[in-house]
This record gives structure tokens, C-alpha cells and sequence, in this order.
């Protein structure tokens, strides 16, 4: 009889880099339930995307050990291979923000379990202007630089307090805003906005939590996020708690479920795709992929 086929794609130099003293275990705990392991390291961006888009249907498990970013690449990689083959993550990132959304456990070889022991469940996937994929979220605006901006050797030193204090630095700073028009499901909204994020997530970089009761990952709508500048220093406190409480009523704050939104805005912004840099551009359309790839959990 034939052995079951897995393909783990590693990024070596993920989060703080400890899934380097994990591999062996986890190669070995396939191997121990009758898996034949095909190990890809990454070495660069885009690595990931070139490994996955060239898998074929004799793999049973396509598994990505690294952070939110590398799962990204994973996926879109997927989507271009053609094959729906059920996908397991192993968190090994900084902040980890999918894995909360799974509910995978935080430690590594009990994520490694989940991918023997779980189950393949379908999952949205947002596609951008038809070439470009987020697993959980893409937004511009405050905050979203200091995913991407942080130095991964920042990022590894002090882990998740390094997103924090990166954009605390933003908070106190100038908060610029930006004259957009936003169509959400064919419903037009028209303001200056400091934030704006369309995500399939509870969470984004452990700043920004969502009702988890609004929250269905496989039910073809996203959360649509707007921030308004707050005019004076009650309405910054005002909009501090609200977003603390997750209390999404704030006069300067817009959330909305959608399966279709589209921007445009005065001046290029820079896009962030699941933590990392993406596009500079002023005009984005976002779809939501029903249930398009499957994810064990």
C-alpha cells in the first residue's frame, strides 16, 4: 500500500525562529502515522507562492510552518496549483492572528497534531482586483504599517510588543486620513478615514478584536471596518474604548458585513495583505471566495 504523501512548506526564519528546533519532531510524528514528508524551506518572499502553485493531486496534506505571512503565500499557491488540497498550519509568526481565528493551539507540536487529528474545513478567501489573495485581511491606514515596517530581528527580540509599541508611536504621532469612497455591497460611503480594513478574522496584529459572535470564517461575507479622525481628545477616549470593548457603535467608526467592497481614494495608499506590504494604489475591488480552500482545524 501506498504511503499518504504530505508536503511541508517551512519558513525557517519566522516569529522567533523556533520552529527550527521543532522539525525534526514534527517530520517524525508524520512519519510515525504513515506519511512519506517532502520538506520545502523558504528563502525569500514569494518562495512560498512558487512551492505551493507547483503541488499536484499525490499530495493528501499540504502543511505551512511559519507566520500569517507565509500562510499566505501557502494559500495563494494553492489557488494557482488548481488542487483543493486540505491545507494544516502550524503558527510559528509573531502575532499568530489565523491561528486565533482556527483556534489552533499556540505551541507547535500541538499544531502539528491538529493537521493528524483535525478536520479539513472550508474557509473564504478574499481576492483582490482578480490576482492578489488575503487569508484574513487587508487595510490601510494607522497601525497597519507597523506589521510589515517592523524589522524582523524587532519582531523576534520582543515578539507581539513589538507591534505595539510601534504603533503607539503611530498613535501619538500624526493620524493622517485619507478621502475615500468606499462601496460596500453596492451601498456608497464617502468620508475621511484613518483606518479601513476588509477581513475574514476576530483579530488583526492583537490591536484590533472583533465580535466573535459576528465572526463566520467559511460564510461568503466580510467584516468591513471604517475609523473616522476623531475632533478633539473625548472623541479619541470615546473611540479608544469603543474599540477596546468591541463596542462598534462609535459615531466615527463604520462596521459592516459584505461579500463585495471596493475603493477609491485621492491619493495612492499602501495596502497591507495578511501583515505584509502589498499594493500602493488608489483604487482597489475585493471579493469574497466562498469556502475556496480548506483548512484543517
Amino acid at each position: 500500500m501506498d504511503r499518504k504523501k504530505l508536503l511541508m512548506i517551512v519558513n525557517p526564519k519566522a516569529g522567533k525562529m523556533r520552529v527550527k528546533s521543532h522539525i525534526i519532531d514534527i517530520i517524525n510524528r508524520f512519519c510515525s502515522v504513515g506519511y512519506g514528508v517532502t520538506v520545502e524551506t523558504t528563502q525569500c518572499a514569494g518562495d512560498a507562492v512558487r512551492i505551493a502553485s507547483g503541488v499536484t493531486a499525490e499530495y493528501d496534506r499540504v502543511v505551512c510552518c511559519g507566520g500569517d505571512g507565509t500562510l499566505n503565500e501557502t494559500i495563494s499557491g494553492m489557488l494557482k496549483s488548481g488542487y483543493n488540497i486540505p491545507i494544516g498550519y502550524i503558527p510559528c509568526g509573531t502575532t499568530n492572528d489565523m491561528a486565533v481565528s482556527l483556534g489552533l493551539p499556540k505551541t507547535v507540536m500541538k499544531a502539528a497534531d491538529v493537521v493528524l487529528e483535525g478536520s479539513p474545513m472550508p474557509h473564504d478567501i478574499g481576492q483582490i482586483d482578480a490576482d492578489r489573495y488575503f487569508t484574513y485581511i487587508t487595510a490601510f491606514g494607522i497601525f497597519t504599517h507597523a506589521s510589515y515596517a517592523t524589522s524582523q530581528a524587532l519582531k523576534n527580540k520582543f515578539g507581539h510588543l513589538a507591534y505595539v509599541l510601534d504603533g503607539a508611536k503611530e498613535l501619538f504621532g500624526n493620524m493622517k486620513k485619507y478621502h475615500t469612497r468606499v462601496i460596500i455591497d453596492g451601498e456608497c460611503f464617502e468620508d475621511d478615514y484613518i483606518y479601513g480594513s476588509v477581513s475574514n478574522s476576530i483579530s488583526f496584529a492583537g490591536l484590533f478584536k472583533f465580535p466573535e459572535e459576528r465572526i463566520n470564517l467559511a460564510d461568503g461575507k466580510f467584516e468591513v471596518l471604517l475609523i473616522k479622525k476623531p475632533t478633539n481628545p473625548k472623541a479619541l477616549t470615546d473611540l479608544y474604548f469603543s474599540l477596546k470593548k468591541r463596542r462598534f457603535n462609535d459615531k466615527n467608526i463604520l462596521f459592516k458585513s459584505a461579500s463585495s467592497v471596493s475603493f477609491e481614494t485621492d491619493e495612492k495608499l499602501t495596502w497591507t495583505i495578511d501583515g505584509e506590504c502589498g499594493s500602493e494604489t488608489n483604487s482597489i475591488n475585493i471579493e469574497n471566495l466562498k469556502e475556496k480552500v480548506s483548512i484543517i482545524r
